[in-house]
């Protein structure tokens, strides 16, 4: 059983950024598209949004010590895995069942605290071409909801307010909410993604039903230095109203089955007009969660 903890702790600075390499020849298959990151959604996640490897002032989180969190063990504590950096907590807060849990799958796998950084650091846009590799609609599998109604209603008011106190002065909360408008806003209120097919589901209650192949993926290198994958999908049956093109981006570079968020582009254009939209990402999250979680989440991603 997972045990929440409530603790008063300073973060723990993970690694720096890796170095960056030019496209490798074996990727050329695949396109590369360079973007100017000032006005690109990535370049402000990956600077000021949050996906840096910089301490976070919150004082008080529910950190979860688990077996899925804690990654290392250092004299009388365990280092717990956070978003984006680590706490430490004392060995004796945790449960007799859940130490040895823990202890076990410490000694089961020794490197999970170097696997975490490498992680982090293609979370956050570091990573070499050659590491990219071809997704398939499973990866998304489940039922889907956009987070536009939780920046409308001012649940994530605490995130813009976090991220203006993190710009040094920058931009204020309300300009950040306005650019998260931007971002965020969809009439598509919700996706279910089921085998070959995606569910399109309007703020009117209406849907429409695609099949889709997987198409490819673009690797973009952004001004600032780091770079962004989107995996394609193509339409090949379902309704006339479905959308053509679909993009996938969530910070991941290969298969993986713990996607907690993602962008989504969609239309009818082709893939090439698709990449060129970079002001608008509607974004999802798992439909079971409630505005909490997804505040928790965007606190500490």
């Amino acid at each position: 059983m997972k045990k929440l903890l409530l603790f008063s702790l300073s973060s723990v600075l993970l690694l720096g950024a890796c170095g960056q390499m030019t496209n490798d020849d074996k990727d050329n298959q695949h396109n590369t598209t360079t973007e100017q990151a000032k006005n690109d959604h990535h370049k402000e996640n990956h600077e000021s949004d949050g996906h840096n490897h910089q301490n976070h002032n919150h004082e008080d989180h529910d950190i979860e010590v688990t077996v899925d969190t804690v990654v290392d063990k250092e004299d009388d504590h365990y280092i717990v895995a956070h978003g984006d950096h680590y706490h430490e907590v004392p060995i004796s807060d945790v449960s007799k069942d859940d130490r040895q849990k823990i202890d076990e799958n410490l000694k089961a796998h020794p490197n999970l605290k170097k696997e975490h950084e490498k992680k982090q650091e293609i979370q956050a846009g570091n990573f070499e071409d050659a590491e990219v590799s071809d997704r398939e609609l499973s990866d998304w599998e489940g039922d889907w909801q956009s987070v536009y109604p939780y920046l409308e209603d001012g649940t994530l008011d605490p995130v813009m307010e976090m991220k203006a106190l993190e710009s040094d002065g920058k931009k204020d909360a309300d300009e950040y909410k306005d650019y998260y408008e931007t971002g965020y806003k969809t009439d598509v209120k919700s996706i279910k993604i089921h085998g070959d097919e995606i569910t399109f589901i309007k703020n009117d209650g209406s849907e429409v039903m695609g099949k889709y192949k997987a198409d490819g993926y673009e690797v973009l290198h952004y001004e600032a230095g780091n770079k962004g994958v989107r995996q394609k999908f193509t339409k090949v049956g379902g309704d006339d109203e479905a959308y053509q093109s679909v993009q996938f981006s969530d910070h991941n570079i290969g298969p993986t089955d713990d996607v907690m968020h993602f962008h989504l582009y969609f239309s009818n254009d082709s893939h090439d007009e698709l990449l060129k939209g970079i002001d608008n990402w509607p974004t999802y999250y798992p439909q079971s969660w409630n505005g909490d979680q997804i505040l928790e989440d965007q606190l500490h991603h």
